[in-house]
Order: structure tokens, then C-alpha cells, then sequence
């Protein structure tokens, strides 16, 4: 069964484990680089676009009748909010934040119309 899994999966799983792996590090300082405000919230939800995107991706090929929300936006988004407490609570200096977590939502949701809208003009999928 876990095979069958990991067969289907391992796109998501990998991308999953290299969201967990950057959420969780110690981030390097970066000195005297110039900051954009709010540039971690872009990082944020480009990774979890690109995680739904992918899990949607992954989800479709499986069972191409149906376009598996849950699966593409409720996985990111509760894996999001996980990260966020485990940052807050073991992986210290990093900060649990909410603004993190909306933009982890922002990105999975609007991964999840862009591959909808995709795969909707490439076949005729039912909502």
C-alpha cells in the first residue's frame, strides 16, 4: 500500500520534504543585503503554489476524473500551519507567524485554480 503511494506521490513527497527542510533550518544572516518587506511571505507562498501545484499535478494523474481539493489545498494548508507551530514551539530562533501561515493558504489555493483552469481547458474536467 505505502508503495503505491510513494509510486504516485514522490513528486509531492519530495517537494514536502524540501518545504520542511528550508522551514526548518537555521537561516543564514545576510549581512548588508538589501531586504524586500515582506520578501519571507513571497518565499512562502511561492513554495506552497508550487507544492499544490505539484500535489494537483500528482493527484490528477492518479484519478483523472477528479480534481482532489482536499488533497491539492487542505494537505498544504495544514501542513503550512504544523510548520508554523513546530517553528514556534521547537525549532528556535525561527518564529511562528500568522502572516507565514495566509500566505502558505494564498499560495496553495491559487496553485490549486491555476492548475485547475490548465487541466480544465486540456480536458474537460467536472468541477
Amino acid at each position: 500500500m505505502l508503495t503505491k503511494y510513494l509510486k504516485h506521490y514522490w513528486k509531492s513527497i519530495v517537494v514536502a520534504v524540501v518545504i520542511l527542510v528550508l522551514s526548518f533550518i537555521k537561516t543564514p544572516s545576510l549581512g548588508e543585503l538589501p531586504t524586500i518587506k515582506f520578501g519571507d511571505k513571497y518565499v512562502h507562498l511561492c513554495m506552497y503554489l508550487f507544492f499544490s501545484m505539484v500535489l494537483f499535478f500528482d493527484a490528477h494523474s492518479r484519478n483523472p476524473k477528479r480534481t482532489l481539493f482536499a488533497v491539492s489545498v487542505v494537505l498544504p494548508v495544514v501542513l503550512g500551519g504544523l510548520v508554523e507551530i513546530l517553528q514556534g514551539t521547537l525549532f528556535k530562533p525561527r518564529s511562528a507567524e500568522w502572516l507565514d501561515w495566509t500566505s502558505d493558504i494564498l499560495g496553495s489555493l491559487t496553485g490549486y485554480a491555476i492548475m485547475y483552469c490548465i487541466l480544465r481547458k486540456k480536458i474537460n474536467l467536472k468541477p
